[in-house]
């Protein structure tokens, strides 16, 4: 498998970006990878055919998807018309500068935002009603622009985009972790610390008793209180972060299926073939050749 097709966190994204992409201009397709940086494709003419982990979705004139840090796609022509987008490229640091807000982006929002790859991409008929649209108006006649502040302008503008995005996806899908700082703020420090904690140490048997030191309160009220803001429970969430990284290793190296259950902290290649499946809707096995094959 080409590793180079996936991109370092060292080299990735500092500044906000965008710029235009057509079938005249592009050699296709655009090959599978990922990146730790936020990216959205606009639609301007024409369709494209775009695969988001493992998952082949159309993107018709009028609509956008957008891609979260560490979301595996690539863009295909759809057929022999010509068609031209916009990409938009965003550091994740640009929309949450706070420490706290780091953590959440980090730890907390890609396990949300982990829809089925379809509710990622935007309808016109929404991009209209929601406004959306006349964000894009906007941000297209700003980079047009030969002002001085223009990368200034184009930053907060894709930061008014993804956080109307971020508000769209809330509101259709009950998403509550943005409530972390102010319906649970006293455990938020907490929490985050837990998260944290999970982040570092999902590969090993962690045991109650260390989660509870980490949250400073017992063990029954963290879970209770883990439950009521996620909608999960402490083990779903250790299951995500496990299928996550064997995602990754399973495009970026060639181990095989039972070196990457054992890396990843699943006992045995079964159970960890059983919960890739449940998780992502495809064995680990069909999931790399998916990728191979595009």
């Amino acid at each position: 498998m080409d590793v180079s097709l996936f991109e370092s966190e060292d080299s990735d994204l500092e500044v906000a970006d965008i710029f235009y992409n057509s079938s005249q201009e592009t050699p296709y397709p655009v090959p599978a990878h990922w990146h730790y940086h936020i990216e959205g494709i606009y639609m301007l003419s024409g369709s494209i055919r775009v695969l988001l982990n493992g998952k082949e979705l159309t993107l018709r004139n009028g609509e956008l998807i957008w891609f979260n840090p560490k979301d595996i796609h690539a863009v295909y022509k759809l057929n022999d018309e010509p068609f031209e987008y916009l990409v938009m490229l965003m550091p994740v640091s640009v929309y949450y500068p706070r420490r706290q807000d780091a953590l959440l982006a980090k730890y907390v929002v890609p396990y949300f935002a982990k829809m089925p790859p379809a509710h990622q991409i935007i309808k016109h008929s929404t991009m209209l009603k929601t406004g959306l649209a006349k964000i894009m108006t906007e941000l297209i006649d700003e980079e047009k622009s030969h002002d001085i502040h223009r990368p200034q302008a184009i930053s907060f503008m894709l930061i008014r985009l993804y956080l109307a995005i971020i508000r769209l996806w809330a509101h259709n899908h009950g998403i509550r972790v943005f409530e972390i700082n102010q319906e649970h703020g006293k455990h938020s420090h907490e929490l985050l610390g837990l998260f944290m904690f999970l982040g570092d140490h999902f590969r090993e048997n962690i045991s109650i008793t260390e989660l509870a030191e980490v949250c400073h309160m017992s063990y029954s009220n963290m879970a209770k209180l883990f439950k009521r803001l996620t909608g999960s429970t402490v083990n779903e969430y250790i299951r995500y972060l496990r299928v996550e990284e064997a995602d990754s290793l399973l495009l970026s190296t060639d181990n095989s299926v039972t070196q990457i259950a054992q890396a990843t902290g699943f006992s045995d290649a079964s159970h960890f073939i059983a919960t890739f499946k449940r998780l992502k809707g495809i064995s680990p096995k069909q999931y790399r050749l998916s990728f191979l094959k595009g």
